[in-house]
C-alpha cells in the first residue's frame, strides 16, 4: 500500500479523514495491542501527531484501493496489530467480505477465519461449534501418527541441551511442570492476561505458586530474544532453563503449564495433562485444566499429577481444527469453501474486552484525554481537566514531561505557534468596529465545534479570524487547511454569511493566492465587499505576543507571566517569528515583584531606577537570516520600545541580557508579562531587503 513505510503515508486529522471518507475510526480501540505490548508515547496516546496522522492515511490508501479494485474479499493478516485492525475495520465498514489468515498450528498449513483470529475466543466461527459427537476421522488419526512419527513442530527445534537434560532428571525425581516460552509481544500472548500487565508477570507469578515438590523445565521459544524468565532464580535446583527439543520436552514432563501456546495443543496430541491461564483454541473444550489465575496452580498440583486427556476427545479437537480452522498448502477447495462462509460487512467488534486491566484503562484515558482536548483545545488544560482516575493511569504509563511540546494534542509544537498572528485590521475597509479573534483552528482537534462556540459569541457582530493554508505534508499544525476544506468547515458550523479574503504583506489578496485566509463572518454594509478587492492596502492590528511564547531557561514562569531576574546572563529566548514586511514598533511590558517585606519593597523601587543596576538589564531584538542572526539593538529593558523593519525574508527573536559579570546579588526583579508589536506602515512587498533601513529607539508613550 505504501511506496516505502508509513513515513510515505499521507497525513490526515480526525476531520480531513471524515470529510473524505464520512465516517470515523475509534484509534484508542484500534491501539489495544500497541498498548499492551509498546511504552506509552505521546505517539501513542494523543490523537493528531504526525504517526497517528499517517495510520489515518495508511487507513485512506486502503479504502481508496478497495474502492477503486471493486475487491469482493480482504485477506487480513495477524488481526490484532493496528494496521490489520484498520484493514479489517475499513474493509467491514467498505461491506466487503474479510478472511483472517494467519501462520498455522503445524507445518505446511494456514489458520483462515472468517471472523476473527483464533486468540480472540468466542468471536471465531471455529468457536461457535462444540467438539464433534462422531468417532474421529482416519485422518485425524493418520494426522497425529505421522505427526508423531516425524516429530514435526511449527518452528525447528534446538537439540543442544539433551546432555545437560539427562543429568538435571537423573539428579531429582520430582515431578515436572513443563513451561513453554511465548513470544511476549505476539497477540497469542497479550490477549487473556486480565490483571497481569506482561506475560513474564503472569509466569513469575505461576512459578511462585507451583508447589515444592515439583520441578519446572523451562524452554524458550525458538524466536524469543531475553527473556527475564531464563535466568530466574527459584532454590532447590529445581527450575531448569534449556533449549531442547519440544517433544523431548513434552515427553519429560508430567504436566504442561502454558498461557496459550502452541505447544499446548502438541502436548494434547502426545497425550500429556495440560493446565491452561490463558484461553488458547484449544481450551474450555475439556480436554484441559484451566485455570482463572496462576495461585490456583497451588492447589491443583498439590492433588497430584494431573489426569491425562481422553484419547478420542483429543482426536476429535484435531478433527475440528483440521476442518474448521486450518487450511492445507494449495488446498484450493477449502479456500472457496472459507470465503464462501465469510459474510460482507461481518462487523468488527471491539477487542478491547479480550486485553488486560491495564489496556482497557489506557483507553478509557485516552478517550477521556480526546473528549477533553475537543473541549478546551489545549493539551495542558484537557490534562488538568481528566477525571483523577484517568490522569492517574497516564501518570503510571508516561512522562508528563514529555508531553509539553505537544501544546494542542497533535504534532510536537514550537513556542512561536502559542503566539497569536498578525490580524488585518479590516474596520476602516467594512466601515464597522467588527470582532477579532485569535483562534487558531488549524490547531484544534474539532475546529468545527469551535468555529460554533465563537460564533455564538459573537452572533450579533461581524467576525474576523484568520486560517493558514498549506498544499504541504510537512505542516506542524493539526489541520492541513485548503480552501475548500475551509468553506466545508463553515458550512459544518451552520454558517451561510461568510466572506473570504487573502492577506500576505500588508494587502489583500484572492483566496486562492495566499496562505493566509481572513475569514469574515456576519453582514456586511453595503458596498463593504468592494473594499475587499485584491490588493487593497491595510494596517495589522496591535499584534500582542504572549509570555508563554518564549522560553525561559533559568527564569521561573509564574501566572502572570516571566519571572526576570539576575541569575542567568539571558533570561528569555523566542518567539522566533514571522513579521510580515513594514516598519514596526515592539513594546513591552513589565511589573515589579509582589515583595514579602517593606525592605525588599525598597529595594526594588531603588532597583526600578534607571541609575541602578536594574538599568543593566537589556533587550535584544536579533533577527535570522540565512542561517545568521544579528542583534538589531540592545536597549534597556525598561519603559521603552523600538522600532525596526521588518524583512519578508527573516524571523525575528526577543532576547534579554545581563553584563557577564555582576558584583550584584541574584534576585528577581521584575515580572514580564507580554511583548507587542505595532504596524507603523507596509512597505513594497517586492523588496528584498529592508534590514538596511537605521534602528531609531524611542520611549513608549
Amino acid at each position: 500500500m505504501l511506496e516505502v513505510d508509513i513515513s510515505s503515508a499521507p497525513r490526515l486529522s480526525l476531520f480531513a479523514f471524515e470529510q473524505l471518507h464520512g465516517f470515523q475510526l475509534d484509534w484508542a480501540e484500534l491501539s489495544a495491542h500497541l498498548f499492551a505490548t509498546e511504552q506509552l508515547t505521546p505517539d501513542l496516546l494523543l490523537p493528531e501527531t504526525v504517526w497517528r496522522q499517517r495510520l489515518r492515511g495508511v487507513a485512506s490508501i486502503a479504502i481508496t484501493l478497495i474502492r477503486e479494485s471493486g475487491a469482493d474479499i480482504i485477506f487480513v493478516p495477524h488481526g490484532a496489530e493496528i494496521i490489520s485492525r484498520i484493514l479489517a475495520q475499513v474493509a467491514s465498514i467498505l461491506n466487503r467480505r474479510v478472511l483472517f489468515w494467519e501462520s498455522g498450528f503445524f507445518p505446511e498449513y494456514l489458520y483462515l477465519d472468517p471472523q476473527a483470529p483464533h486468540f480472540f475466543r468466542g468471536a471465531a466461527r471455529i468457536d461457535l461449534h462444540p467438539l464433534p459427537k462422531e468417532p474421529p476421522t482416519d485422518q485425524a488419526q493418520a494426522f497425529r501418527e505421522t505427526w508423531r512419527n516425524q516429530r514435526c513442530s511449527k518452528y525447528v527445534q534446538e537439540t543442544s541441551g539433551e546432555a545437560e537434560l539427562a543429568r538435571w532428571l537423573a539428579d531429582d525425581s520430582r515431578p515436572i511442570l513443563f513451561l513453554p516460552g511465548q513470544v511476549a509481544t505476539d497477540a497469542n500472548a497479550v490477549v487473556g492476561l486480565r490483571t497481569f500487565n506482561t506475560l513474564d508477570d503472569l509466569y513469575r507469578a505461576a512459578i511462585a505458586a507451583t508447589p515444592p515438590n515439583w520441578r519446572i523445565l523451562y524452554k524458550p521459544h525458538p524466536l524469543e530474544t531475553g527473556s527475564s524468565l531464563a535466568d530466574i532464580q527459584v532454590g532447590d535446583d529445581r527450575f531448569l532453563s534449556l533449549n531442547i527439543d519440544i517433544h523431548d520436552a513434552i515427553e519429560t514432563c508430567d504436566a504442561v503449564l502454558t498461557h496459550s501456546s502452541n505447544v499446548g495443543l502438541e502436548a494434547l496430541l502426545i497425550g500429556k495433562p495440560v493446565l491452561c491461564l490463558g484461553r488458547p483454541i484449544y481450551s474450555s473444550k475439556g480436554l484441559t485444566i484451566d485455570l482463572d489465575h496462576p495461585r490456583d496452580l497451588t492447589r491443583v498440583l498439590e492433588a497430584g499429577t494431573p489426569s491425562t486427556p481422553q484419547d478420542n476427545a483429543v482426536l476429535s479437537l484435531l478433527d475440528q481444527v483440521l476442518s474448521e480452522a486450518l487450511i492445507a498448502d494449495g488446498d484450493v477447495e477449502t479456500l472457496k469453501q472459507r470465503i464462501a462462509q465469510s459474510g460482507a460487512g461481518f462487523p468488527q467488534a471491539s477487542r478491547l474486552p479480550w486485553y488486560s486491566v491495564t489496556v482497557n484503562a489506557l483507553a478509557q484515558a485516552a478517550w477521556s484525554l480526546e473528549a477533553a482536548l475537543r473541549i478546551r483545545g489545549r493539551l495542558d488544560m484537557a490534562l488538568d481537566a481528566l477525571p483523577p482516575r484517568h490522569f492517574a493511569t497516564l501518570a503510571s504509563h508516561l512522562d508528563l514531561e514529555a508531553l509539553k511540546d505537544y501544546r494542542f494534542g497533535g504534532p510536537s509544537t514550537p513556542r512561536s505557534s502559542y503566539a497569536p498572528r498578525p490580524a488585518p485590521d479590516l474596520d476602516p475597509i467594512l466601515g464597522l468596529s467588527a470582532a477579532y479573534s485569535d483562534l487558531r483552528l488549524e490547531n484544534l482537534i474539532d475546529p468545527v465545534r469551535a468555529l460554533q462556540d465563537i460564533l455564538e459569541q459573537h452572533a450579533d457582530e461581524v467576525l474576523v479570524l484568520q486560517v493558514h493554508v498549506s498544499d504541504d505534508g510537512a505542516h506542524n499544525t493539526i489541520q492541513n487547511f485548503d480552501l475548500a476544506a475551509v468553506r466545508e468547515m463553515a458550512a459544518l458550523a451552520g454558517y451561510a454569511e461568510l466572506n473570504i479574503v487573502g492577506q500576505e504583506d500588508g494587502r489583500l489578496r484572492t483566496p486562492e493566492c495566499a496562505t493566509q485566509l481572513v475569514l469574515i463572518f456576519g453582514s456586511l454594509p453595503a458596498g463593504a465587499q468592494h473594499g475587499l478587492s485584491e490588493a487593497t492596502e491595510f494596517r495589522y492590528r496591535d499584534w500582542r505576543i504572549p509570555a508563554d511564547a518564549l522560553e525561559a531557561p533559568l527564569g521561573r514562569r509564574i501566572s502572570r507571566g516571566i519571572e526576570i531576574s539576575t541569575a542567568s546572563t539571558h533570561g528569555l529566548y523566542g518567539p522566533f517569528i514571522h513579521v510580515p514586511p513594514g516598519d514596526w514598533m515592539l513594546h513591552w511590558r513589565i511589573r515589579p515583584q509582589r515583595l514579602s517585606n517593606v525592605w525588599a519593597f525598597f529595594y526594588n523601587i531603588l532597583l526600578m531606577r534607571p541609575h541602578n543596576h536594574h538599568s543593566e538589564l537589556k533587550i535584544e531584538w536579533v533577527e535570522h537570516r540565512q542561517d545568521a542572526a544579528h542583534t538589531i539593538t540592545r536597549p534597556a529593558f525598561g519603559k521603552q520600545s523600538i522600532s525596526f523593519r521588518g524583512s519578508r525574508n527573516a524571523i525575528y527573536e526577543i532576547r534579554t541580557s545581563w553584563p557577564a559579570k555582576r558584583s550584584h546579588p541574584s534576585r528577581a526583579l521584575a515580572c514580564f508579562e507580554y511583548f507587542y508589536l505595532t504596524h507603523v506602515q507596509s512597505t513594497d512587498a517586492n523588496l528584498e531587503d529592508h534590514a538596511s533601513r537605521p534602528i531609531r529607539q524611542t520611549h513608549a508613550p
